[in-house]
């Protein structure tokens, strides 16, 4: 499978690289480019982000199925081995590209000292306010529901 992926990757560049005016050659920069992109899709599935994937499967792989595929997978009559087997199937294509995205995301995070600006570390979940912002937060909703209604308020009577 590992010569297969390396010869359509090798095949993609050249055929990508024929267009370019610059000459590409696998003794300048072509080898490490085939290998970083092998190395990336050898990762993506086969290795630990993939290995991971099944601990997300447990937690959040029902909600990724379909009205139609929640009602089948209620349906199944199968062992809990199988059931489970059917529940990685089906709600494995939506997950693993965000997944892998977010691991991605991450490791190039922890390559270099990165700074950012309140307002990106809101958006990635980093922090949960932004003051003056005005940008949602849960600590603000909260504080400006109305109060619940006093029962001496309403005029119903207490009890003791």
């Amino acid at each position: 499978m590992e010569v297969l992926i390396f010869e359509a990757i090798l095949r993609y560049k050249q055929a990508k690289h024929a267009k370019d005016r610059v000459e590409w050659l696998l003794s300048k920069y072509g080898i490490e480019e085939i290998t970083q992109d092998f190395r990336l899709l050898a990762d993506f599935f086969w290795g630990k982000p993939k290995r991971d994937m099944a601990e997300l499967m447990d937690m959040y792989g029902e909600l990724l199925l379909s009205d139609e595929l929640q009602k089948a997978y209620k349906e199944l009559k199968e062992t809990e081995e199988n059931r489970t087997k059917w529940l990685y199937q089906h709600s494995n294509k939506p997950i693993l590209p965000l997944w892998y995205f977010m691991v991605s995301l991450c490791r190039i995070l922890q390559t270099a000292d990165f700074s950012f600006d309140p307002r990106e570390a809101y958006w990635l979940g980093f922090v949960d306010e932004v003051p003056g912002s005005n940008l949602p937060n849960m600590r603000q909703m909260l504080e400006s529901e109305a109060p619940a209604p006093d029962a001496s308020a309403t005029g119903a009577p207490q009890q003791p």
